[in-house]
């Protein structure tokens, strides 16, 4: 008779045990979202029979690092539809007008082993023998500039070429000669009917924002 009840015992534990494990489902993971972006421009960086392409992305809106991420994949997916390639490089930026001075968001590469100069060891379009590798910038997007900031922050940038390039004579004279940044502070103040003190929080908004990595 015990050993009757002890075997009922048993069973019954194991079949607690089994409904206990069978409720325990796992947490679904949670869904990235797809943030508004756009294809500003693709750039050929292409040598001999390598193709490389540098390909440059408009983030609308705050984004994380993983949902950058997100982002890379799909260019990716747009870019192999497009051409067979060696190396793909992704970088990310938050106004157009940043685009030439260096990303500020980040840069995905896709290539073997991820590395960009490791294109000519693949063929064009062997991407089974290619992943990612990731510089992104985790940004605090209440420190972004905003659109009238950035028109200032790219007048300064263009007066700035502009008397560079002016002062290529001068230059050949004397190689440390250097366009004088309060003038055209200054000029760009007036420009956009700010202060002189203005434009230049605003530079030095920009020069934060642009290597912030938080």
């Amino acid at each position: 008779m015990y050993n009757k009840l002890l075997i009922i015992g048993l069973v019954l534990l194991l079949f607690s045990f089994c409904i206990g494990c069978g409720s325990d489902t796992a947490e679904p993971e949670q869904e990235i979202k797809l943030v508004s972006y756009e294809v500003e421009s693709i750039e050929n960086i292409s040598f001999g029979n390598v193709d490389r392409f540098t390909w440059h992305v408009i983030i609308n809106e705050p984004a994380t690092t993983e949902e950058l991420k997100e982002v890379a994949k799909e260019v990716l997916e747009e870019a192999k539809a497009k051409e067979k390639f060696n190396a793909l490089s992704i970088m990310f930026y938050d106004y157009p007008e940043y685009m030439g001075h260096g990303y500020t968001l980040g840069d995905a590469i896709f290539a073997p082993e991820g590395d960009w100069s490791k294109a000519d060891s693949v063929r064009s379009g062997e991407y089974d023998k290619m992943s990612f590798s990731w510089k992104l910038r985790n940004k605090d997007w209440s420190q972004q500039l905003s659109p009238d900031e950035v028109k200032v922050w790219a007048s300064w940038n263009d007066a700035y070429s502009k008397v560079f390039e002016d002062m290529e004579d001068e230059m050949d004279e004397d190689p440390f000669a250097l366009p004088d940044e309060d003038e055209i502070t200054a000029q760009v103040a007036e420009e956009h009917g700010i202060s002189a003190e203005e434009v230049s929080n605003i530079l030095s908004k920009q020069s934060l924002w642009m290597f912030m990595d938080e």
